[in-house]
């Protein structure tokens, strides 16, 4: 289902704060309910199950991250209703190149796991969790590598009318 307001198709998230925002299960959460429409804080309160104080706080980490934007207002009995959506479909995360990078990349794969762990973990036959190394000569690796991206791009692409699904990719050189 498409929001119902306009965003970008594509965000590179490449600075310090945007990733410490990403890097935390209420803002990751926060995201995905901004994926499908604008919400308030108080709809994204009650949708969360926790204070709007709270909600406020990691809306606006989200806004200086610039992960989120104000799409409209409503006065609703003297009080402006601020509406909240994402600013793109998708958020990349820069190439781990540097430390820094791999350590943010790192606690996003955290937050993805705290998900998992949140919504209860395996249950259906599609649930898939995977953990594999293998010796690879630097053509193989790079073979795979595409693979992965086409296989990301082609689950980006797909839209429906079912339930959420996430698909969460680390692929990198281990150390031996």
């Amino acid at each position: 289902m498409p929001p119902d307001y306009e965003l970008a198709d594509e965000l590179l998230v490449d600075s310090q704060e945007q990733h410490r925002a990403l890097g935390n299960l209420t803002r990751h959460r926060i995201l995905g309910l901004l994926l499908d429409r604008a919400m308030t804080a108080s709809q994204l309160a009650e949708a969360l199950g926790v204070l709007k104080g709270s909600v406020s706080f990691h809306v606006r980490t989200l806004e200086r991250a610039g992960l989120i934007r104000e799409v409209r207002t409503r006065k609703v009995r003297g009080v402006v209703e601020r509406y909240y959506g994402r600013t793109a479909r998708r958020f990349e995360l820069d190439a781990p190149d540097a430390p820094a990078d791999a350590s943010a990349s790192a606690m996003m794969m955290r937050t993805i796991a705290a998900e998992l762990e949140r919504v209860g973990g395996p249950g259906t036959p599609t649930d898939t969790t995977v953990t594999s190394r293998a010796r690879l000569d630097p053509e193989r690796a790079a073979e795979f590598g595409d693979r992965l991206a086409a296989l990301v791009e082609e689950f980006r692409a797909a839209s429906g009318t079912g339930p959420a699904y996430t698909l969460a990719v680390a692929y990198f050189r281990s150390e031996p």
